[in-house]
């Protein structure tokens, strides 16, 4: 289950990134955050068996193994090119990712040609923990994969470390939970390196610490992606609030938009549009409008928002019942004030909530 959750929040964040991408598509961080995150999505499915089951069963046995290292290595690339241009995006940065991406196809190249010409296709049939490590090719697969990560993870993890120190309040902890996924990684890394070595001279590594350094990449694996996310988890949940409140105030605004708008059918806003955003902003202006209008028939007194909400609302089922039984005469000279008192929008959208909650709960008849 914890890694279908996984599994649906990463494809989840590479949806959104796509997204923004489209938004900004000229954005080269915001283009390699993206592939970075295309990577691990598409090469999470193949660590699982039944991933690797499904491809190997479409192509041929050690395809979906390939196919992971190679992304693995690529979200490496990724990740490390968007701390580049995150630096800056001149001609010196350009020309470093592009010898970036001349490295990594090299090390794809090598790693590739190893693993399709060993005797047996070797490579492909074994895992980490029982691969021969006294055969070149092995040792060359495995150290290639190896020695690629641990520099393009250590760049990045330095680079990031320095950005989290310099950073404060919220945003910080992306960085400081990508810092702590790069540091497991590269930690893990640097262990399986050092077996590998070790077993390449013929000294015989514990199963157990072989299996607690693929544990502690797999753990570190969510939470470096968990940083990288964490931004748009943080705009994401801001924007989900502020949409319930936008559509809680809309519905708490009904009463008084009811009220006005029947005193004053042509203050309704023509043409229609979809989405929460919209509808809030159309009926508080809907709801502005009406007040002004309104405001010569209230009575005299004090500006709207210096009375006292069931004052108001007493006075404007008042005004609307004249209004409805035909009485053309205001009792005011001048329009109403509705934000002479009130300091900020917020204030002022929680006075018209506050008026429309009191001429909810006006009783019947009410005048």
């Amino acid at each position: 289950m914890s890694y279908a959750i996984f599994f649906v929040a990463l494809a989840a964040a590479m949806a959104w990134k796509s997204y923004q991408r489209t938004r900004a598509p000229d954005n080269p961080c915001l283009r390699w955050l993206t592939r970075c995150l295309g990577c691990a999505a598409a090469a999470f499915p193949l660590s699982v068996q039944e991933g690797r089951q499904l491809v190997d069963g479409v192509f041929v046995a050690g395809t979906a193994k390939l196919l992971q290292d190679v992304l693995v290595l690529a979200m490496c690339l990724a990740i490390l090119v968007f701390y580049l241009y995150s630096a800056g995006e001149g001609p010196a940065v350009r020309q470093r990712v592009r010898r970036e991406i001349v490295v990594f196809a090299g090390v794809v190249t090598v790693v590739m040609t190893t693993a399709l010409t060993s005797p047996h296709r070797a490579v492909l049939h074994s895992e980490f923990h029982d691969a021969d490590m006294t055969a070149p090719q092995a040792l060359t697969f495995y150290g290639g994969l190896g020695m690629y990560m641990l520099y393009a993870l250590s760049a990045a993890g330095l680079r990031t470390f320095r950005y989290a120190r310099m950073s404060r309040g919220p945003d910080a902890v992306g960085l400081w939970t990508v810092t702590a996924g790069l540091v497991g990684m590269v930690a893990t890394t640097a262990a399986r390196s050092l077996f590998m070595l070790l077993r390449a001279g013929g000294v015989t590594v514990s199963d157990g610490l072989t299996i607690a350094t693929g544990w502690m990449l797999v753990f570190s694996t969510p939470v470096f992606v968990l940083g990288l996310i964490w931004p748009g988890l943080r705009a994401g949940y801001a924007a989900g609030r502020l949409r319930l409140e936008h559509r809680r105030v809309y519905h708490r605004l009904e009463p008084l938009w009811r009220l006005l708008s029947s005193a004053y059918p042509d203050m309704v806003l023509p043409g229609t549009g979809r989405g929460t955003a919209f509808r809030y902003a159309r009926r508080v202006i809907e709801c502005r409008d009406g007040l002004i209008r309104i405001g010569p028939r209230i009575g005299t007194g004090p500006p709207a928002d210096a009375m006292e909400p069931r004052e108001l609302a007493r006075r404007l089922q008042r005004a609307a019942d004249d209004i409805h039984s035909g009485n053309t005469d205001p009792s005011r000279t001048e329009p109403l004030a509705v934000t002479k008192h009130l300091r900020s929008e917020a204030e002022e959208i929680r006075h018209l909530v506050a008026v429309s909650e009191a001429l909810r709960l006006l009783p019947a008849g009410t005048a």
